[in-house]
């Protein structure tokens, strides 16, 4: 019994102490902080996940701050419409296909924002034609952030 308790004593402090030293300290926090703003600054505006992540970790340092969530939620606003154009734009490719359940996805996918209200996609996909043939397609769409929804215009669609 007494070894049984050891054991678990040991263990306990043993956890304790990796815990302590996981923690960063403030001058660590701090450090990060600083680093995180700078690169805020300096970050590319249209690169969307990357924003997140940084907005993310500067809410962990300072969650109540509202410059931040704004940021965020941009952010966050902005990958939904990218989300978005990317389903509607494959719904688009299946349909101007001859048979559609032919669509076959082979995810190249160029993607770009021009600003944070107009994002492109560009993607090549396959289908077959009436006779079987299989044939590799590009398409290329413009989404635009409107104030009643998004508008997605196909901007071109060749075999490739």
């Amino acid at each position: 019994m007494f070894k049984k308790i050891k054991k678990i004593a040991i263990i306990f402090i043993v956890m304790v102490a990796i815990g302590v030293y996981n923690i960063p300290s403030k001058e660590e926090k701090e450090a990060e902080l600083i680093e995180l703003k700078a690169k805020a600054k300096k970050m590319n505006k249209l690169e969307v996940d990357e924003n997140i992540i940084v907005y993310k970790k500067l809410l962990e340092h300072e969650p109540k701050n509202n410059i931040y969530k704004t940021e965020l939620n941009k952010y966050i606003r902005m990958d939904k419409i990218a989300q978005e154009c990317r389903v509607e734009s494959r719904k688009k490719d299946k349909s101007s296909l001859v048979n559609p359940s032919t669509y076959s996805d082979t995810s190249d996918r160029l993607e770009v924002w021009e600003n944070n209200k107009i994002f492109y996609t560009q993607s090549t996909f396959l289908g077959k034609n009436k006779l079987g043939l299989e044939f590799k397609y590009m398409a290329k769409y413009k989404c635009t952030i409107k104030n009643d929804g998004l508008s997605i215009k196909k901007l071109f669609l060749k075999q490739i």
